[in-house]
């Protein structure tokens, strides 16, 4: 154990962490994600400030954080400031969903699910919309394109960013990457290449 530290130290994660390839970073991080595969950290639990980890584990700050940066980028934990730094929702997402197999060059977009601080908003979300009347007509088939109710209150919150439109030029997607598929079918044809800024993933 480090020489700074002590066993009653209270921290919500104590990894039992002894490095010996450098960089430390990179350790760090790759424990930080086998703690979270053996299920050692579960999904929302929160993880310590980095700071008081540093100061447990004997290491300098930048050290943690750039490990804490490593699993960030690889959706392993979000941080949100004021608020602390936790394990994602989703982070099990990708081994139940998706072939296992790593894919040299391969950006996931698929299944996301929302931070742990979000949730609290979206289950309140959910228990007031059960309590409204005729709820039961949420569970009937409707337009794929979307009811009218839903086109109006499209059409007012556009309102709300000066866009003005009628409910006939709405169209409800199911989803951002459907909606955002619909619109590139619409303006391109097959064979037209679409300029991007370059995107990076973490080695």
């Amino acid at each position: 154990m480090p020489v700074n530290s002590f066993e009653n130290y209270s921290l919500t994660w104590k990894p039992n962490f002894f490095a010996k390839e450098l960089p430390l970073y990179k350790a760090l991080a790759n424990f930080l994600e086998e703690d979270i595969q053996k299920g050692i950290l579960k999904p929302g639990d929160m993880l310590p400030p980095q700071r008081e980890l540093a100061d447990y584990l004997d290491i300098n700050l930048s050290t943690v954080s750039r490990a804490f940066k490593i699993c960030e980028q690889k959706g392993l934990i979000s941080g949100t400031i004021g608020k602390g730094t936790f394990i994602s929702v989703d982070v099990h997402v990708n081994s139940r969903l998706f072939d296992s197999l790593k894919t040299k060059g391969f950006i996931e977009m698929g299944a996301t699910y929302p931070t742990s601080d979000q949730n609290e908003y979206i289950i309140q979300f959910i228990k007031n919309m059960m309590g409204q009347p005729h709820i039961a007509d949420s569970l009937k088939y409707t337009s794929s394109c979307g009811t009218l109710p839903q086109k109006s209150a499209a059409v007012k919150w556009l309102k709300r960013t000066h866009l003005n439109t009628t409910e006939e030029h709405i169209l409800l997607a199911s989803g951002s990457q459907n909606a955002l598929c619909a619109i590139l079918s619409v303006l391109f044809h097959p064979g037209d290449r679409i300029g991007t800024d370059p995107i990076f993933t973490p080695a």
